[in-house]
């Protein structure tokens, strides 16, 4: 994809990216928990600077962005189907059955780390989509990034 229309296709979905991400994070501020200390360790070990407004959501099903972006995102570069996780600014969506995953967890809290560092919710998603359109979601550095923070917490399967 050309730079030009990268540029269209993030100015496009920008907008409906960060109303539903600012949807999500208030549904999780709302119905969230509160990280434990040891969580909170590992968030300021991230870059997360305000550890105490980070709240986690358990869900059998993690909310996908709304059915347009994903399908176009999709079009241009794979991208997961079913997320097992997702950082909403200081909102964090964890699959239910990923309780016990720290690196999962670690893994959104980069994210919570980045949406800090770029200015929020629309400074976050510009890159973001930018760099998924532009690489890819597996490749894009921000999710590099991220698996990267997370590798020290992977735990063995059934550990």
């Amino acid at each position: 994809m050309s730079p030009t229309l990268r540029k269209t296709v993030v100015k496009i979905l920008l907008p409906f990216a960060t109303s539903w991400v600012a949807r999500q994070e208030r549904k999780i501020m709302r119905d969230g928990s509160e990280l434990s200390a040891e969580e909170k360790d590992w968030a300021r070990g991230v870059g997360v600077h305000d550890v105490d407004r980070i709240r986690i959501a358990y869900q059998r099903v993690v909310p996908m962005p709304f059915s347009s972006l994903a399908r176009v995102v999709s079009y241009f570069k794979k991208c997961p189907i079913s997320p097992i996780g997702l950082a909403a600014h200081y909102g964090i969506y964890l699959a239910e059955d990923c309780r016990s995953d720290p690196s999962l967890l670690v893994h959104e809290l980069t994210h919570v780390a980045q949406y800090e560092r770029l200015g929020g919710i629309r400074g976050f998603l510009a890159q973001y989509l930018d760099q998924w359109l532009r690489d890819g979601y597996w490749e894009s550095q921000m999710e590099t990034e991220a698996r990267a923070a997370a590798v020290p917490y992977n735990r063995p399967p059934g550990s």
